[in-house]
């Protein structure tokens, strides 16, 4: 970002060590880092020689505390150029990243004032061209996403409690939270009602009573997914258990370490002939 060029008197040499470093210059600054004069700043900024950079320690004037560190290319601070850092009140740190000729460049961390991180943005010449977005599930990575610079997700990765990168695909057996039906009544109970329970008389299955055992996946979304039999009652009952499920409402997906994730279920439909 490109900086007015200011008169050399808002530059004061000082020469006292403040938290160890020997700053020489002393500006008043504004919220934009613009030097002001003392009555309209909200900044008093230390700088020194640092390397190949000019650092600027920026304390907020009320409070005294550390608020911002940013280096420039020199010490009339005309452009930002290098690290820059500022900082929560409690002094944690706050945002992280650099400059280069001016514009923001590679990646650039945020963190909330707890301490985790929750974006990271990467930078060309000042160009926002994608970030991550990261959650926390018990104080532990549970998810991050990928966006582009439009906000769309380009891929959405998840660990589990152990803060292990899960499989794409993976589908659970055993969760935190199982899925839950929507509807008023038992999924079974949706079942029996939204099936053809006379299938097995009408293709002439011997009287009895019988189980139609189906698996099925409810993903991420709530969806019903890679339906299959398990019994083989024939008889058409299978296909009418499976037509059922595959005809129910979305689900309210199960949930892992605080994410969304797939469930495969199990569930039994019984049939009976009496003929």
């Amino acid at each position: 970002m490109k900086k007015k060029l200011f008169s050399i008197c808002f530059l004061v040499l000082l020469f006292s060590n403040v938290m160890g470093q020997a700053y020489k210059y002393l500006y008043h600054l504004d919220k934009d880092l613009l030097p002001v004069d003392k009555a309209n700043a909200l900044y008093i900024g230390k700088g020194l020689k640092d390397s190949a950079f000019f650092l600027v320690d920026c304390y907020d004037i009320n409070t005294g505390k550390l608020s911002i560190s940013v280096h420039f290319s020199d010490s009339l601070l005309s452009d930002f150029e290098g690290l820059y850092k500022d900082y929560y009140a409690s002094g944690k740190l706050k945002q992280e990243g650099y400059y280069v000729n001016g514009n923001q460049q590679g990646d650039w961390s945020l963190w909330d004032s707890t301490g985790f991180r929750t974006v990271s943005v990467s930078f060309e010449k000042g160009k926002q061209i994608s970030f991550t977005e990261y959650s926390y599930y018990k104080g532990k990575l549970n998810r991050k996403s990928i966006k582009d610079s439009a906000g769309n997700e380009k891929l959405s990765v998840l660990f589990d409690e152990k803060g292990n990168e899960v499989k794409e695909g993976k589908i659970y057996n055993r969760v935190d939270v199982q899925p839950v039906f929507p509807g008023k009544q038992t999924f079974q109970e949706y079942l029996i009602q939204n099936s053809d329970r006379n299938i097995p008389a009408l293709r002439g299955a011997p009287i009895g009573r019988y189980l139609a055992i189906i698996n099925f996946v409810v993903d991420a979304n709530g969806n019903i997914t890679d339906v299959n039999k398990e019994s083989l009652n024939g008889y058409g009952m299978e296909e009418e258990a499976i037509r059922a499920i595959k005809n129910s409402l979305p689900w309210i997906p199960a949930m892992q370490n605080g994410n969304k994730v797939s469930y495969r279920m199990r569930e039994i439909l019984p049939f009976a002939v009496s003929r």
